[in-house]
């Protein structure tokens, strides 16, 4: 089958015209909201293995769940009870997290974003981490 033509183009400039950094976040700006909106939440969505090889962001008060993405839907009991909610996702890499934050958002979790870089680039960058310690 051939794609619509219109179609294609009105996907092509939908996607040419989302803004740089569109629903992301970095290190710096996670970090002072860490601080500053203890209300926030966070969602790491790595495997088990890769929160005891490596451990997690240190969240201070902020409340922070594991919910493996492959698990992200089935386990939708663990999202935030409020949809308003500002949740921050991450991973190793942030190529997950923008997975589970595109589902976030599709169940109409607006403030959701993704940790650009993901765990690797917040230990790389130094911010302070936690050994983790299973529930």
């Amino acid at each position: 089958a051939v794609p619509d033509p219109d179609l294609v183009e009105a996907f092509d400039v939908m996607l040419t015209n989302i803004p740089e950094g569109y629903g992301v976040t970095t290190d710096e700006k996670l970090n002072a909201a860490l601080v500053e909106n203890p209300d926030m939440q966070l969602i790491d969505v790595r495997r088990v293995e890769e929160l005891q090889e490596n451990g997690v962001i240190d969240s201070g008060e902020v409340v922070q769940t594991h919910i493996p993405l492959e698990d992200f839907i089935t386990m939708k009991d663990k999202w935030p009870a409020d949809v308003e909610t500002d949740v921050t996702v991450y991973c190793g890499s942030g190529h997950r997290s923008t997975m589970a934050m595109t589902m976030l958002w599709t169940y109409l979790y607006n403030n959701a974003l993704s940790l650009k870089g993901g765990f690797g680039n917040w230990l790389r960058e130094g911010y302070p981490v936690l050994e983790y310690a299973a529930p």
